[in-house]
């Protein structure tokens, strides 16, 4: 899934709290994008390779990438894994006290990737053990008119959601 859908799904988690306030929607949106900050490094070591302008890879530079350059796999690899939810997430959310639906934003983020990514690009659940789970489609590599159909349908959904279901002030 591509980054502005997932921030969108976290504006519809932040949207179920019953104890929503902007900040808090913002958050949740915050940390369902979160894997993917990780991989900034990764979209622009990428891009620099391949020589692109503004270090910005083109989609097709993707493909048979993964694997060349370990260590950049690790930014995609470490925070799209089950474990550093547990192990860094969750402690972290609990620590500060903070809502529980951001870990679920984060989660959101993790199994919306599974189906929505494929073949060399599936997703390690457990990483660093080597187990992946393949999806059926690469929705991140969509062409642009799919990406823009994908974003109004979620502002539709989160719109309906919060005049229909939750048809309250937002603190």
């Amino acid at each position: 899934m591509d980054f502005i859908s997932h921030g969108l799904v976290g504006i519809t988690i932040g949207l179920l709290d019953n104890k929503k306030t902007k900040k808090k929607i913002l958050a949740t949106s915050f940390f369902s994008v979160l894997p993917d900050i990780f991989q900034i490094p990764y979209y622009l070591g990428l891009g620099y390779i391949k020589d692109r302008p503004f270090n910005w890879p083109k989609l097709e530079d993707w493909t048979n990438f993964r694997g060349v350059h370990p260590f950049l796999d690790a930014f995609w690899d470490i925070p799209h894994s089950f474990l550093f939810l547990v192990i860094i997430i969750i402690p972290l959310v609990k620590y500060f006290k903070k809502s529980n639906f951001y870990i679920y934003a984060y989660l959101s983020h993790i199994l919306l990737d599974i189906p929505t990514h494929t073949g060399e690009w599936g997703v390690k659940v457990f990483y660093p053990l080597n187990i992946k789970l393949n999806g059926f489609t690469d929705a991140w590599a969509w062409d642009y008119d799919y990406f823009f159909i994908s974003w109004a349908s979620l502002i539709v959904l989160n719109i309906a959601l919060y005049k229909f279901i939750h048809n309250q002030e937002i603190e």
